[in-house]
């Protein structure tokens, strides 16, 4: 918890045990997140578990490696409150859980500009990858330096997205399977 903190080069892994656990709660302005692996919910026991939980405006979470198990409801992160001007870029999001919904990235109500750039993400019961839950006007880019692919509005989508599985941003081809 505070401002101008900086979070890296960690493993976390959270115990198979109760609901709702989290591996990083981020309260504050001014965080970065960065070169983390983060592992929730181990075991596939209990549910709620989010890889990275965020309240404050102005993050970064970059490059990490996030993977939640357990029943249901489980998050790679999960941006809730009022907040804005996140930054989410490179990272792989893998969530997991025995029943639905599982999230890779959840944006709940009155969260806004919000950019989510070259991030792998897959959830393994095909739910949302994204579930942007707000009317706030976030963005999804990919891209490298032949093209680049950007959506603005609501992100909401239940496919997988993983450059050059799902995603093609290679010399002549562009867009999505």
């Amino acid at each position: 918890e505070g401002n101008n903190c900086h979070i890296s080069s960690n493993t976390i892994i959270t115990l198979p045990s109760a609901d709702n656990k989290a591996g990083v709660v981020v309260v504050g302005d001014d965080v970065i997140v960065e070169d983390n692996t983060i592992s929730t919910g181990a075991g596939g026991v209990g549910s709620g578990h989010r890889g990275i939980r965020v309240f404050g405006n102005r993050i970064s979470i970059r490059n990490n490696i996030i993977e939640t198990y357990g029943t249901n409801g489980n998050d790679g992160i999960e941006l809730t409150g009022s907040y804005g001007f996140t930054n989410i870029t490179g990272n792989t999001i893998r969530a997991n859980g025995s029943s639905s919904p599982n999230y890779g990235i959840d944006i709940i109500n009155g969260w806004h500009n919000v950019s989510l750039v070259n991030n792998n993400i897959s959830s393994l019961r095909s739910d949302y990858t994204i579930h942007d839950f707000g009317n706030h006007p976030n963005t999804l880019i990919y891209n490298n330096s032949l093209a680049q692919i950007t959506w603005t509005g609501n992100l909401t989508t239940n496919i997988s997205l993983q450059l050059g599985s799902t995603i093609f941003i290679e010399n002549n081809k562009v867009g999505l399977t």
